[in-house]
């Protein structure tokens, strides 16, 4: 072991990228690129992937593999995205809500008036289509309100427990995945981890994992959470049946910038991701995805 450590010594030490080694739940080794990332990497995955994540308000590209009863991790950083501004979005996102609200709000009476005249059948598909628009478009209001950074002003923490809260959202939840004919199911170690945040935003946080693990999931397919306490920190889990994200797309599921288009409907769309990115770092902690063919 000795040898091997002195091996990493020579080849990474003088590295600017993060690199280190996992055995276990020990750090033996890690250069000094990587000393400000190891207290938010103990969930790191035991196996030799690649895999996405952002940590310290820093995207990386993760790549693994065996070495010394361990895994060797390096971590690629990922440049700054070039997008579309969103400030244009931000600074009428308070209007563009109002209108779309009413805009849902006239569909309905609509879909109900076409119901009650038994004419529904016939303008079916315009109504979900116009629908998906509106969704679509409070998705961008709500990527645009998310670009603002976040305080505890507007988000006041206060005592709370999360086990209760993620049962809470994935009963919630279960009547939208039935519907689709998906299998959603929640399990939580602890029976109780009090916490401190905004309930809120957490709200949003689980919501946004598990609407991206349902729409990747599809028809028949299966989604899980799992909710762990492990060194003091809470470790959510989240995981679909859905096909593997191409190796192109993972670099992107995170980034701060606002699609070129909209997602077509047979896409996954990384807005949700964006948000639970932005809450989860207003928190100090760490989201990361990872692709597998026998997993999802």
């Amino acid at each position: 072991m000795d040898q091997d450590l002195s091996q990493l010594h020579q080849l990474f030490d003088h590295f600017t990228e993060p690199v280190l080694l996992k055995i276990n739940e020990d750090f033996p080794y890690f250069n000094e690129s990587a000393r400000e990332l190891l207290p938010f990497l103990s969930c790191l995955p035991e196996s030799d992937i690649n895999f996405v994540v952002s940590v310290v308000d820093q995207d990386f590209c993760v790549s693994s593999s065996h070495f010394s009863n361990g895994n060797l991790f390096f971590f690629r950083p990922l440049p700054p995205e070039k997008g579309i501004n969103a400030q244009v979005l931000l600074d009428i996102s308070p209007k563009l809500r109002d209108y779309l609200s009413s805009l849902s709000a006239a569909t309905e009476q609509l879909e109900n008036s076409l119901d009650q005249s038994g004419h529904l059948s016939l303008y079916e598909r315009p109504l979900a289509i116009q629908e998906q628009a509106i969704h679509r478009l409070f998705q961008l209001v709500r990527y645009a309100e998310f670009t603002d950074p976040l305080s505890e002003v507007d988000y006041p923490a206060s005592m709370l427990d999360f086990v209760s809260l993620c049962f809470d959202i994935t009963d919630e939840a279960k009547y939208l995945a039935e519907l689709a004919d998906i299998t959603l199911t929640c399990t939580c170690t602890p029976s109780l981890l009090l916490t401190m945040g905004n309930i809120d935003l957490l709200r949003q946080l689980i919501l946004a994992l598990l609407s991206n693990a349902l729409k990747a999931a599809g028809t028949n397919g299966s989604v899980s959470m799992t909710l762990r306490h492990l060194n003091g920190r809470a470790i959510l889990s989240v995981k679909d049946s859905g096909t593997v994200v191409a190796s192109d797309r993972m670099p992107g599921l995170f980034r701060d910038s606002l699609p070129e288009r909209l997602p077509l409907s047979d896409e996954r769309s990384a807005l949700g991701l964006y948000v639970a990115r932005k809450i989860v770092s207003f928190y100090h902690g760490v989201i990361m995805a990872e692709s597998r063919p026998d997993i999802g």
